[in-house]
């Protein structure tokens, strides 16, 4: 974990199969490469993860990025890793809303900015939060993320049976609508019966 702008300096190729987060600096030197076959979380929730160098994401490559609101400023409502070299795409991205955070419809995020990219490449998988739809934009140098469909979250906050219909047993105060996806998830104490 990097803190408080810290700076890892290696200045030669680096393979990483561990975790690497929070605010800082990994210094592989400008013709070398991390190779992720880990985890990278930037920030902390969130913050700027900066990588001097080239960067290269494995098929088990894992990049977390988490948004909160407003969702307006990068390395402050948002993740952003910014690599200075070319970045070959890879593995899983997974976004992540904090505190409750709803993106608004076209909502941009430039969750990663580079030198480069390598080829056409991406990640294999696109893991989101229940109820949004986002859409991966890869610019000249950045990464960005658009909110394209947001449902609200509706769920069911008693441990008890109980009737559907009954505005105080959902967690937005009201029976769940169209343009909501209604979460029945109580664990072991699921309702035994809906009316």
């Amino acid at each position: 974990t990097l803190s408080n702008s810290a700076t890892l300096s290696n200045n030669t190729d680096l393979a990483n199969s561990g975790i690497i987060s929070g605010i800082g600096t990994v210094n592989v030197g400008a013709i070398h490469t991390l190779t992720n076959s880990g985890t990278l979380s930037p920030g902390s929730s969130p913050g700027t993860l900066t990588i001097t160098g080239n960067l290269t994401m494995t098929p088990s490559s894992v990049t977390s990025i988490e948004i909160q609101a407003p969702g307006t400023t990068a390395g402050t409502d948002y993740d952003r890793i910014s690599v200075s070299g070319a970045v070959t795409f890879g593995g899983a991205l997974n976004v992540m809303h904090l505190a409750g955070f709803t993106p608004a419809a076209n909502q941009q995020f430039q969750v990663m900015t580079y030198g480069s990219r390598v080829g056409v490449s991406d990640f294999a998988t696109f893991n989101l939060p229940l109820g949004t739809t986002y859409s991966k934009t890869f610019n000249a140098s950045n990464l960005t993320l658009s909110a394209q469909t947001v449902l609200g979250v509706n769920m069911w906050n008693t441990d008890s049976s109980g009737d559907w219909n009954q505005a105080s047993l959902w967690s937005l105060g009201h029976v769940p609508t169209s343009t909501e996806i209604a979460v029945i998830d109580r664990g072991a104490a699921n309702p035994e019966h809906l009316t």
